[in-house]
């Protein structure tokens, strides 16, 4: 019986420990993005909190969040725009029901689009259509176009990622992420488990920090 509850103790011990040192490097990446503890640290209280808000996965979101606001701030986008586009994503994410994946390459597919500069055909018909449903049609709808005058606009490669993905997130947020189907989306079995885990997350990172971490 105390081997068992060793064995057990020690699972814990590493899960807490690499759940708090993932944290950790999340916290770096931010801070290497704003320059500063005080920058990243509000970073890592939006991300905890959309994810608490909306009952997704910290980790997939913070993922996510880490390499969309790096994209967008070295596109120049400010820091309000981008948190507004990435809560419409997470909050429609979150409507549609939508994995921690998969919502991870839907993001994905944005911060490529931001990362070039202009939307390619590659990122929005395969990468972000393949998640998200109806995202070339929602792409059209942004930008007021018919399906083939969007079309043979993004194969032109005039699409600028700076006109189109405010106006896209805009429209998935009207399309998808209403107040209504949010409000429902938040109460969901789905949402609610989602948020204990990452409460039992939270909780085992404060651990690591004011217990072993501290004394190392």
């Amino acid at each position: 019986a105390a081997v068992v509850s060793f064995a057990a103790a020690w699972r814990l011990f590493q899960t807490t420990l690499g759940k708090s040192v993932q944290i950790d490097s999340i916290t770096k990446t931010f801070f290497a993005i704003q320059g500063s503890m005080g920058g990243a640290a509000i970073e890592m209280s939006y991300v905890r909190g959309e994810a608490q808000r909306l009952g997704l996965d910290f980790f997939a979101l913070a993922e996510s969040f880490k390499g969309f606001s790096a994209a967008t701030k070295f596109a120049n986008f400010d820091l309000s725009t981008t948190k507004d586009m990435f809560s419409s994503v997470a909050e429609s994410a979150s409507v549609l029901g939508l994995s921690g994946d998969k919502t991870k390459l839907v993001l994905m597919a944005l911060e490529q689009m931001v990362s070039k500069g202009v939307v390619s055909m590659e990122e929005l018909r395969r990468q972000l259509g393949d998640s998200l449903p109806g995202a070339f049609e929602l792409g059209a709808k942004a930008m007021n176009m018919g399906l083939a005058e969007f079309n043979k606009f993004v194969a032109s490669g005039k699409l600028m990622s700076e006109e189109f993905l405010p106006k896209f997130t805009k429209t998935l947020r009207e399309t998808y992420a209403t107040a209504e189907n949010v409000g429902m989306a938040m109460k969901t079995p789905r949402a609610e488990i989602e948020r204990f885990m990452n409460a039992i997350t939270f909780a085992q990172d404060h651990f690591a920090r004011v217990g072993f971490l501290s004394t190392v």
